[in-house]
């Protein structure tokens, strides 16, 4: 393995990500992101983490990838995880390896570094507002060359507690595919009022059961309304047995369940006027800029990361109601069904898109930032002691007598007979981060944020 290809002009790109979730804004970017580094000479890799929960044929039947890596863990175990992601990288070469919530990245490219004397360059993409990604950046800070964030309150909340200079810590936001010839084309729908909700159905983020009560409130007072909605997720039962609850609703609830992005557009944005979001934290959020872009009008919850990126302008170019303020996320539907209001908000909407977040200035703004990344200062190998994230008295017994060597031999016997780990979730078998402490400087970030939402 060797870093000659950047003499050549030819650089060379992985991204590692898992496949366990096939519909969200990260693949969408994913989507879009790989063939625009094509087209700015770059060669760009999707490395799929694969197992029980991660399915890559699932997952490559609703994304077309030119270039696809299957990374599997013969044993399950953290171990496992990063040889996987060592061979794949020494015999793909890349110049840059971009993570995608994939942590066991960092201990591989600083195996290689240690072990092959190579000047690989490693890139956080960061997507989530989470403790435990921050503690991890954190912890692999002389490991990570830099990081780049799509909304300016995670990169304000990298700045202040990764411990990475702020050179290394870069903005590129997500972008959205616009066709001109439909910007000036606004809703011209008169009669009834279409709402749609379409991504992950979780608690956590998304905060889906906010969602399910806004339904049930807008349904009772909007006689008009009807709902689309388009997705999947651990809040799936939820949604269901409130449908099961609600048959009165049933005639004017679709439910699309997951459907492929190129579907997204004419199922979902093209037959709504509304698109509603009810999250806790965004880092985007893509949907927002993809709904604006179709002439559909954002309602979202005051959701941590709007102040910071200064898009979003209640009553200019969306609408927006407190985080859990269900009463008032159902006001703003009622303003959103005024066809003149909607229509004037739309068109500042699709003026803020071509602006700030098309594919192009997406594109150039991530090519913009692995360009400066090739050009920092190589890091070279961490020094400090390599720590074991795999469980049971054989590991500890190995890593206490031998470190690194007994971890690999263990590893060696455990595939020869064929010994795995079973995992109960996609994040255990190959995880976003590991549980660490949450910085004071980020809680205090977030408890402002908070308060600036409300």
């Amino acid at each position: 393995m060797s870093n000659s290809v950047s003499q050549l002009g030819i650089k060379k790109v992985v991204f590692v990500a898992p496949s366990a979730y096939p519909l969200g804004g990260v693949q969408n970017w994913l989507d879009y992101i790989l063939p625009g580094l094509e087209s700015r000479g770059y060669e760009a890799s999707l490395a799929l983490a694969s197992g029980e929960h991660h399915n890559v044929e699932k997952y490559t039947q609703s994304h077309k990838i030119d270039r696809l890596e299957i990374l599997e863990n013969q044993s399950g175990t953290a171990q496992g995880r990063i040889q996987a992601i060592e061979q794949l990288l020494l015999k793909l070469s890349p110049d840059l390896v971009v993570v995608v919530n994939i942590v066991d990245v960092y201990q591989a490219v600083n195996n290689i570094r240690r072990n092959h004397k190579i000047k690989l360059r490693v890139v956080t993409s960061l997507h989530g507002i989470d403790q435990t990604f921050f503690a991890g950046i954190r912890d692999n800070n002389k490991i990570i060359d830099a990081v780049v964030s799509t909304n300016r309150l995670t990169q304000e909340l990298i700045n202040a507690s990764s411990g990475l200079e702020d050179s290394r810590s870069i903005y590129a936001p997500y972008g959205v595919e616009v066709n001109d010839a439909n910007l000036s084309k606004l809703k011209a729908k008169s009669n009834g009022l279409t709402l749609a909700y379409a991504g992950r159905f979780d608690e956590q983020q998304k905060r889906f059961a906010d969602a399910l009560l806004i339904f049930s409130k807008a349904l009772k007072e909007i006689d008009e309304l009807s709902i689309i909605v388009a997705g999947d997720g651990p809040s799936l039962p939820s949604f269901q047995a409130w449908l099961d609850n609600h048959p009165e609703y049933s005639q004017r609830i679709k439910y699309l369940g997951v459907i492929k992005p190129e579907e997204v557009n004419s199922e979902v944005y093209q037959k709504s006027d509304l698109f509603l979001l009810t999250s806790e934290w965004e880092t985007g959020p893509i949907v927002a800029w993809e709904a604006m872009s179709q002439g559909v009008c954002f309602v979202s919850s005051r959701y941590h990361g709007h102040i910071e990126e200064r898009s979003l302008v209640h009553g200019k170019n969306c609408l927006l109601f407190n985080i859990g303020d269900i009463d008032g996320a159902v006001e703003q539907i009622k303003i959103a069904s005024e066809l003149t209001k909607r229509n004037q908000i739309n068109e500042h909407a699709l003026s803020l898109i071509k602006e700030k977040y098309t594919h192009t200035k997406s594109i150039d703004a991530w090519v913009h930032c692995f360009n400066e990344v090739l050009h920092l200062p190589v890091r070279l190998y961490s020094r400090e002691s390599v720590r074991s994230h795999d469980v049971g008295r054989a590991t500890s017994i190995m890593f206490s007598m031998f470190g690194a060597t007994g971890l690999k031999l263990l590893e060696k016997f455990r595939t020869t007979l064929s010994i795995r780990n079973k995992h109960v979730s996609a994040g255990s078998e190959w995880p976003h981060s590991y549980p660490n402490q949450f910085s004071d400087s980020i809680s205090k970030k977030l408890t402002i944020g908070s308060k600036q939402a409300k």
